[in-house]
């Protein structure tokens, strides 16, 4: 059960952190879940890292900015079909 439950959380982190680029670009809440699903190694990677480095008291609020960019750059690296339709 607690490997079940740390997975889990690592899911559910990597939705949060690699969701931001996916809301930019405007994809509604079902199809993030469907990219986050899609590419299941990579979530469960990068959430496992950033649930580690949440479980860390007080470093969590320094490190909470890098997960965000590190979900950026997660999703860029596996979404480079994705179009951005607001181009920078």
């Amino acid at each position: 059960a607690p490997v079940l439950s740390a997975a889990g959380t690592a899911i559910f982190l990597a939705h949060e952190f690699m969701g931001l680029v996916l809301l930019r670009r405007f994809m509604p809440y079902f199809p993030r879940w469907g990219f986050i699903l899609r590419h299941k190694a990579l979530a469960v990677g990068f959430g496992g890292a950033c649930f580690v480095l949440m479980a860390v008291p007080f470093l969590n609020l320094a490190l909470l900015p890098l997960c965000a960019v590190g979900g950026t750059f997660a999703v860029c690296r596996a979404g480079k079909a994705i179009r951005d339709p607001m181009p920078a």
